[in-house]
């Protein structure tokens, strides 16, 4: 074996604290701690990516290539986060000077990431499919990546709480909530998020962008995962049952919120006030009464809100439409809550009492109508 570095006895270390491991798969893992996905570097060659799945895809070209020869010791290759390679024992630098081969063609490259590139064109783009969505992807490794969010598998797990995630990126970006840092910013309102995916999704509030439409109705939809929600309304399937009511819900995140109503809990905490929320959607719509923001600007008058949903019922009000309907009579509603409070009149309940005298109401404004006519001191 003479020169011919053992490729048994290489070693990785971090390069933000004294952790040493034999496996890269390890390293990978323990640099979330470190919370900078930028630092995931291939340990064989200048390149770097945010992507696990594209820095283990490097790695697999590097490892096919046999340890350069190096005198006139034996040396043992000890990676670091930097370049170059360096010798554990004389600390000697080495450099990579077999090229990478692709395949399908006589075409030789430098680096690796060069031949995964020109790979990726042999395969035609996003060649690797999803069977049970439309979404494709140009690696196997980030097709199995997404399969794992259909099948729920979760391999990696917070060391901060209970929480697990699919992907290593997935789980550095959780982490910064613990750290509160939130690197993402937005252009427009300079509001930051501590995932970019949070912030793609809130640049579609500024855009008003909606890709994802739905090939049953007009509906549409600026993330995918709202369409997949979407779909189930009209298929009417319902797989997911609360076992403390008979309600039965489309997705498993429908589920888990109403399972809050039956326990009381209320993760999402007001920062700025004693509030406290089951869903992360109420806490968002609750903070822009602190912070004044209304993202929600309606193009046919100057009126601005700061919940889709009440915009849309705005809306309605251009548009006259209406449609919810009373099942007992011919009146139409353009808000579920007017055909909440019209179908007491129906069946005579009268939950809004005045505690200043006998009278009861079906609808809160009543109530307060009421007491301003005859209650209020002039």
């Amino acid at each position: 074996d003479g020169g011919v570095c053992s490729k048994t006895e290489i070693l990785f270390r971090c390069c933000f604290c004294t952790h040493v491991t034999k496996d890269q798969r390890e390293l990978l893992g323990h640099l979330v701690v470190h919370g900078d996905k930028q630092q995931l570097e291939c340990q064989h060659c200048p390149e770097s990516s945010s992507e696990a799945e594209d820095l283990r895809c490097c790695t697999e070209l590097h490892e096919r290539e046999r340890f350069p020869e190096c005198q006139p010791i034996d040396h043992i290759p000890f990676y670091t986060c930097e370049k170059p390679l360096r010798c554990k024992q004389c600390f000697q630098a080495f450099t990579w000077n077999k090229p990478f081969k692709c395949a399908s063609c006589p075409k030789v490259f430098a680096q690796g990431v060069e031949c995964i590139v020109h790979i990726r064109r042999h395969r035609g783009g996003k060649s690797f499919k999803c069977e049970q969505c439309p979404k494709a992807y140009r690696s196997h490794a980030n097709l199995m990546r997404h399969v794992r969010t259909h099948t729920g598998e979760r391999t990696l797990k917070c060391m901060y709480c209970s929480k697990e995630f699919t992907h290593i990126s997935l789980l550095t970006s959780h982490m910064r909530s613990h750290s509160r840092e939130r690197p993402h910013e937005c252009e427009q309102c300079h509001k930051a998020f501590h995932e970019k995916a949070r912030l793609k999704r809130h640049i579609l509030i500024h855009t008003g962008e909606r890709p994802y439409r739905c090939h049953q109705c007009p509906k549409a939809f600026a993330v995918y995962g709202n369409l997949t929600q979407h779909l189930q309304t009209h298929v009417g399937t319902r797989p997911f049952q609360c076992e403390l009511c008979p309600e039965a819900f489309s997705t498993r995140g429908t589920l888990t919120k109403h399972i809050r109503i039956h326990s009381g809990e209320k993760p999402y905490k007001c920062e700025k006030c004693s509030k406290a929320f089951n869903a992360r959607g109420s806490l968002t719509k609750h903070i822009r009464v602190h912070t004044g923001e209304r993202p929600y600007k309606c193009d046919k008058c100057p009126k601005a809100f700061t919940a889709l949903g009440t915009l849309k019922q705005h809306i309605r009000t251009h548009t006259g439409e209406k449609p919810y309907k009373c099942k007992k009579c011919f009146k139409a509603f353009c808000a579920p809550g007017t055909l909440t409070d019209h179908m007491k009149t129906h069946t005579g309940e009268r939950p809004f009492k005045c505690d200043q005298c006998p009278k009861a109401f079906s609808v809160r404004a009543n109530l307060k109508q009421h007491i301003r006519a005859h209650h209020t001191m002039l």
